[in-house]
């Protein structure tokens, strides 16, 4: 469990993700969430957004959230489903860690190329959503990569003109994801400055872009409702 003084991050409301299983396989939404003493956290998405998933009491849930330069990872269990926008939750475990690498990591597709170090390149890459930053990737792929394993890697970001990123890193975490292939993470361990200069940039700027629209994002779920007539 979680430290009173971590804790105490969250007792303000916050811009989160949370996946939700579904019959087809986990489904992602951002809420907004705090926490709710003992062991509790309130979780509020927008009007309608639940009312297509079939929540059931003691679901397990991920929630993923950041607060100042910590990180979270929480998992909890749904409490009670208080109506289509709002789920009680308990806290049943989790992770947090303060970015002491300064290292903006930031959601995004780009398009991937990857291979082992040595072997060939595949003649094209794929369009994924990662989770990227200036020291590393995570990313879900059917390849069937190994712990440890070096990679080439090409990132082609968004909306840029010049040629894709290139660096070099090993594979330091692989989790199977039931239908889904493996969820990778890449600890980069060759980028030239000019290529770490472009992807803290483009990591930046979009955290930057983020931060704006998460603002937006929790005044549309916590302004006030109109009465029901």
């Amino acid at each position: 469990m979680f430290s009173p003084d971590v804790l105490a991050l969250l007792e303000d409301f916050r811009v989160a993700r949370v996946a939700l299983p579904t019959a087809e396989g986990e489904r992602t939404l951002e809420c907004a969430i705090r926490f709710l003493p003992p062991d509790g956290l309130e979780a509020r998405f927008l009007a309608g957004e639940l009312a297509d998933i079939p929540l059931a009491a003691e679901s397990l849930l991920r929630v993923f959230c950041e607060a100042g330069l910590s990180t979270f990872s929480i998992q909890a269990r749904v409490e009670k489903v208080l109506d289509e926008h709002l789920l009680r939750l308990r806290i049943e475990g989790g992770s947090s860690h303060g970015d002491t690498r300064h290292h903006f990591r930031v959601d995004t597709r780009v398009n991937l190329r990857f291979w082992p170090v040595g072997g060939n390149p595949p003649t094209a890459g794929e369009s994924l959503e990662v989770n990227l930053s200036n020291g590393g990737m995570r990313f879900t792929t059917a390849a069937p990569l190994e712990l440890g394993q070096l990679l080439a890697v090409e990132i082609g970001l968004p909306g840029a003109e010049e040629a894709p990123v290139s660096a070099s890193g090993r594979v330091v975490g692989v989790w199977r994801k039931d239908g889904q292939g493996h969820e990778v993470v890449v600890k980069f361990t060759e980028l030239a400055s000019e290529q770490l200069n472009r992807l803290s940039e483009f990591c930046l700027g979009l955290k930057f872009r983020k931060m704006c629209e998460r603002v937006e994002f929790l005044g549309s779920l916590l302004k006030p409702r109109p009465p029901e007539e």
